[in-house]
């Protein structure tokens, strides 16, 4: 393996959105505007269900029960893990 650079921890991801069609809910986003580029992502969920999804993509769907979610996405990388975005909240009937 080879040792990683630390230039500093990711900015929070941009145009940050989240969605959804009957159980599903969908969140998308962008890169950083500036600052070190995240290698992967850290999407925190509070509320009806609480946990933390990683993922190298920056688009994420999955089919929940009823109640709300707060969600929220973060970038990580060598540094560590950067500002997260601001929490949307989804509520599913």
């Amino acid at each position: 393996s080879f040792p990683e650079t630390c230039s500093g921890r990711p900015n929070a991801p941009a145009k940050f959105m989240a969605s959804k069609s009957g159980h599903t809910i969908t969140v998308d986003w962008e890169l950083p505007e500036d600052g070190p580029a995240p290698t992967s992502y850290r999407l925190d969920v509070t509320g009806s269900f609480v946990g933390t999804l990683l993922t190298t993509g920056r688009r994420l769907s999955g089919t929940v029960g009823p109640g709300s979610y707060d969600i929220s996405v973060a970038g990580t990388n060598a540094c560590g893990t950067g500002t997260g975005t601001i929490p949307i909240t989804v509520t599913i009937p």
